[in-house]
């Protein structure tokens, strides 16, 4: 009975031992019936790819493409070439130190003084002249200060070929991405100031991807469709940030950008927000980093000194641009900014503002400030010196009291030196101060 019993365990364990192994059976073959599917799948899609790339190099798009895009000094690769001569370059390790070297490296990137000499290198053509050049450059100033408006003249003009504010043009294909605006409010700012006939070859764009996430692929996209694109317009730089702002991303960004425009040659340009703090270097406002100024080719600045006045001051500077400053004006009919002229105002003098500022400052504390030549100086803004504020309201005092009623008293205790000033009727001391300044 134990013998029968033995044998009947035994049975057990070998048809489970079996029926395992046609399980496992079935399961690998099953694994490998996957991967040939799979593997067919892959050599198809290699296949398809392959004889497209093929129809791609023949054409004369591709040729073109690779012509743009190939290394200098390469050759775009035939139709048929193997699998691995269409493999890019990633660059190499350096036989000595092991380090990875760039893409394109050589070790003799390098040219001699007289062969850069002998180099004839075409002049950029202006898309405005004596205003706006190829490459990538930054527009800036303070929200509502006019910047859209003055895109709009900008993106008008270059696309249509018109003369603008007296600079030559030269017309060329313009996309603009108006990245804070809706179809219908371009649709009602352009025909406001230009008509309902706009140009045939200016584009818009009412979103956009960032520029980490594809933005460059469709840009690219749309100056193979259009080669004769001159200006790219981006409003405002903001939108297409990635979320991290540094020295390092913001270099990164403007450069990548930079190196597209450069490629293209065309004109980038970047729609900025200036910071409330002011400086005596407007430059300096410029929101974000110094790595933006730093990746760009130059920069515009637009501000106004009055707030709702209708006027406004473009400050110019960069490698391929003309320091300049242009004083415009709004058209109160089309709302499109005219130039007014180049350089300061003549009008706009400097001990004017600094009594103007005086005025307001003392209106705000009540009628009565005093303080010390630097906190004046502070108060007043980048118009004004520390060094030469006190000497310019010594000369200033009557003015001070006739054109605004403000009475001004130079004092010293034994820990510093003050300036008073204090609003007055003017009835009481005109005469005598009309006496001084006659």
């Amino acid at each position: 009975m134990k013998r029968n019993m033995k044998e009947l365990e035994e049975s057990i364990r070998f048809f489970d031992a079996l029926r395992y192994t046609a399980i496992e059976a079935d399961i690998e073959r099953a694994h490998e019936e996957q991967a040939e599917k799979e593997a067919a799948r892959i050599r198809e899609i290699f296949k398809i790819i392959t004889e497209s790339k093929a129809e791609f190099d023949a054409s004369e798009e591709g040729v073109l493409w690779y012509e743009d895009l190939a290394p200098v000094g390469s050759l775009p690769p035939a139709a048929g070439n193997d699998r691995e001569d269409c493999i890019p370059d990633l660059g190499t390790d350096d036989e000595e130190t092991g380090e990875e070297q760039p893409a394109g490296y050589s070790g003799d990137d390098y040219i001699s003084a007289r062969e850069l000499q002998k180099k004839a290198f075409k002049p950029k053509e202006p898309l405005i002249e004596g205003f706006l050049y190829p490459g990538t450059y930054i527009f800036a100033g303070a929200p509502k200060v006019g910047k859209s408006f003055a895109m709009a003249g900008i993106t008008c003009h270059v696309s249509s070929g018109e003369p603008m504010w007296g600079y030559k043009v030269n017309r060329g294909t313009v996309l603009y991405l108006a990245l804070e605006d809706t179809e219908e409010r371009l649709q009602s700012r352009y025909s406001s100031m230009y008509g309902k006939e706009l140009p045939k070859d200016l584009y818009f764009m009412v979103s956009a991807k960032p520029i980490d996430q594809g933005l460059l692929e469709d840009l690219e996209r749309f100056v193979s469709k259009h080669p004769d694109t001159k200006l790219i317009v981006i409003d405002t730089l903001q939108k297409i940030r990635s979320k991290k702002s540094s020295y390092e991303n913001d270099y990164d960004m403007v450069g990548t950008l930079k190196a597209f425009a450069d490629r293209r040659n065309l004109c980038m340009l970047l729609v900025h927000h200036t910071r409330k703090q002011d400086s005596s270097d407007k430059f300096n406002t410029i929101s974000g980093s110094q790595g933006l100024n730093g990746a760009a080719d130059g920069a515009y600045i637009m501000y106004k000194t009055d707030r709702q006045a209708q006027k406004a001051s473009i400050l110019m500077t960069g490698r391929d641009i003309p320091d300049k400053k242009l004083r415009v004006c709004r058209d109160c009919d089309t709302l499109e900014w005219q130039l007014e002229g180049e350089g300061d105002d003549p009008e706009e003098d400097p001990k004017e503002l600094i009594r103007t500022k005086i005025a307001e400052i003392v209106t705000a504390n009540n009628g009565h400030w005093i303080g010390t030549a630097t906190e004046l100086a502070l108060e007043i803004g980048p118009i004004a010196k520390r060094s030469t504020i006190t000497k310019i309201i010594n000369e200033e005092t009557a003015r001070l009291q006739l054109d605004y009623g403000i009475k001004y008293n130079y004092g010293r205790n034994y820990k510093d030196r003050h300036l008073e000033f204090t609003a007055v009727d003017n009835s009481e001391t005109g005469e005598e101060y009309e006496a001084v300044l006659e």
